[in-house]
This record gives C-alpha cells, sequence and structure tokens, in this order.
C-alpha cells in the first residue's frame, strides 16, 4: 500500500489519503448543442489551456467559499490534462470540471469527479450537466465502471442535480470542508 500511494501526486491535497493510483491524458473536444426553452444554448467542450488558468480560477473563486489555490488548477492542468474541460459559450469560458482517475487495489478504476462550476450568469441551462456527460464519458474511455464525487451537506443544489443524474449517496464525512460535512455520492458508469 505504501508503494501505491508513493505514486499518488495528488493524494493529500484536500482529500483522503486513498490507495490507489491515478491515471491522466487523452482525449480532445466535443460541440454540444442544447435547446433550452427560447434560447439554444451552443457550447463546445475542451480541454483547459495553461492561459486560461486565471479566467477558470475566477469562476472557482466566484463560486465557492473556499476555492482551490491556481497552483492547484496548474498541477492538475498537467497532471490530469484531459481530465480538465472547459465549456465555451460565444468564446467565453462559461464552466469547467476536474477529474482523475484512480485505480483501485485489485485493478478497478473509478472516475473521481474533482469539481464543477459555471459561471452564475449560465446556471440552470444545462452547462453543468454537459460538463458532468463529458466527464463520464471520459471516464468510461479510460475503463471506469464509476464516478464517485463529495458534495457539501449544505449544497442542496447540487445534491439534486447529482441525484437527478443517478448518483446515490454512500456515506457522510464529518467535517470533511473545515466545519462542514460531506456526502460521498456514487454513479455507476454504463457503456452506451
Amino acid at each position: 500500500m505504501e508503494k501505491i500511494l508513493e505514486n499518488n501526486p495528488i493524494s493529500t491535497i484536500g482529500h483522503f489519503k486513498r490507495p490507489c493510483l491515478h491515471i491522466w491524458r487523452g482525449i480532445s473536444a466535443i460541440q454540444i448543442t442544447k435547446q433550452k426553452s427560447d434560447h439554444e444554448v451552443n457550447v463546445n467542450i475542451r480541454e483547459v489551456r495553461e492561459e486560461e488558468l486565471d479566467l477558470v480560477h475566477n469562476i472557482e473563486e466566484k463560486t465557492y467559499e473556499k476555492p482551490w489555490s491556481r497552483s492547484f488548477f496548474k498541477l492538475m492542468s498537467k497532471v490530469s490534462e484531459d481530465l480538465f474541460i472547459v465549456a465555451i459559450e460565444a468564446e467565453e469560458i462559461v464552466g469547467y470540471s476536474v477529474g482523475e482517475v484512480e485505480i483501485r487495489k485489485k485493478g478497478e478504476k473509478k472516475g473521481h469527479l474533482l469539481n464543477v462550476a459555471v459561471k452564475k450568469q449560465y446556471r440552470n441551462q444545462g452547462i453543468g450537466t454537459m460538463l458532468m456527460d463529458e466527464m463520464e464519458n471520459r471516464f468510461l474511455e479510460k475503463g471506469c465502471t464509476l464516478s464517485y464525487l463529495e458534495v457539501r451537506d449544505s449544497n442542496l443544489k447540487a445534491q439534486k442535480l447529482y441525484r437527478n443524474r443517478g448518483y446515490n449517496y454512500v456515506r457522510r464525512v464529518k467535517n470533511y470542508y473545515g466545519n462542514e460535512d460531506a456526502f460521498i455520492m456514487e454513479k455507476k458508469l454504463a457503456e452506451k
């Protein structure tokens, strides 16, 4: 188990030390058009570029009470390149998602959805769902059988989104976010 943890470059950054390896690299871009009431959302989803990290970090700071650092975003853009994706509408980055693939002891691969955020003025238009769809597809392409995430106890909107997408509660983790509990939620990924 110690050897496995040695190979885990982010095992201590903001989440549990998990006995697993992480794998990164690989896919490209996708374009999605979705009709939302009378407004058509035309979103391009692709990997983040290094010069866009400040824009992405700005979304992070405006979305979360305790945002990740810019240096963490830079690290993830290097080690998890194809699992750090952005949603672009009309040449503007309007959201992003970050994931990683973990290899467990018995070789099982799990997709870990680390973060999803959408600019406030673009929420409730299906962009978060598009980002999650794309991330889950990328997890599947990497051989993952499961996707999981952590969510704040107080983030009822996100919990509803995740439940609607097929995620189930696994357990509560006390004080995961400092003074706030988290729920671990997971979803079995099915071949399409």
